[in-house]
């Protein structure tokens, strides 16, 4: 069956119940369902395929970072299939065509905050050059198409050997400050492109960070101004951040993906002049910040 998990495509349903902790975060609560056994609110790539059963993520007692349990998640090589099925967990649905030969993720769970990052701990061991992926998405109902649009997304893909338990980090950008509804977590023991027997992933005490400070939010003593906003080919910024020193910028796309960043070293005055004649016109979202807190704006690019 080639290409059964190679592509994920994300699509989350409209719900209205808000909720805001990371459910069976570390992993501790498990449940058998037709033969198959799934940690608790997370679903799998444990499948039944014709008479063949995947078993793909299970749950390891052996060295948890915590508790008692934490999930692993393996390649395999189906019996008589010649495609490797990666493990896979997600707060969505996993569903399996068997027809179309592919995989895809749907839902998540309701949200309604924007956390700065998605933290967890693992370890990996990969096979031939494998790679896992650790991905988070933040979404809101578009009242107008009653599509569901992407406000944040943070994405991380390591390729090393991790032996020990490590901590991990995954930044989320956003580019809307609206309050989202939804939100989705995709855990993967391989990227999908071209997944290796035997790669194995362990994943414990996920969690989602922080709040992102918008700035219609703050007090204007900690605030800062983008002109000339429209700007076609270069801005500048004057901040009244006195609590920002160093400052971090960062401009992303209306797809969330950093197109510019520099650092700022003054406060309470006018920055320096940035060039942005290369990015394409459209809005963007400019984010300042530290290890403090995160402010945002928007900029127009003519």
């Amino acid at each position: 069956m080639k290409n059964l998990f190679a592509t994920l495509f994300l699509s989350f349903a409209l719900s209205s119940v808000f909720a805001q902790a990371v459910p069976n975060n570390n992993f501790e609560n498990w449940v058998t369902s037709n033969g198959l056994e799934n940690p608790v609110s997370w679903a799998t790539s444990n499948a039944k395929i014709l008479f063949v059963t995947v078993i793909t993520v299970t749950k390891d007692n052996t060295a948890p970072y915590s508790g008692t349990f934490c999930a692993k998640l393996q390649n395999v090589n189906p019996a008589g299939f010649s495609t490797v099925a990666p493990g896979l967990l997600t707060l969505g649905k996993f569903n399996l065509d068997v027809v179309a030969q592919t995989g895809t993720v749907s839902g998540g769970i309701p949200y309604n905050t924007l956390p700065e990052n998605l933290q967890g701990n693992f370890k990996f061991f990969p096979v031939n050059g494998d790679s896992c992926m650790i991905a988070v998405g933040i979404y809101k109902t578009n009242i107008i198409t009653g599509n569901r649009d992407t406000i944040g997304k943070g994405s991380l893909i390591i390729g090393d050997t991790i032996n020990a338990w490590t901590p991990i980090t995954v930044p989320i950008n956003y580019t809307s400050f609206e309050v989202p509804d939804s939100m989705n977590i995709i855990i993967m023991s391989s990227t999908g492109t071209n997944p290796q027997s035997g790669t194995i992933m362990y994943v414990d005490n996920i969690s989602l960070n922080g709040i992102v400070t918008t700035t219609s939010e703050i007090a204007k003593e900690e605030s800062f101004e983008i002109f000339p906003n429209p700007a076609e080919n270069s801005f500048s910024l004057k901040s009244n951040c006195s609590i920002f020193d160093p400052i971090q910028m960062s401009i992303y796309n209306c797809i969330g993906d950093e197109v510019f960043n520099a650092h700022l070293t003054t406060n309470n005055a006018v920055s320096e002049e940035y060039f942005i004649g290369n990015l394409k016109p459209g809005l963007y979202v400019v984010k300042l910040s530290n290890n403090q807190k995160s402010l945002l704006g928007k900029l127009i690019k003519k």
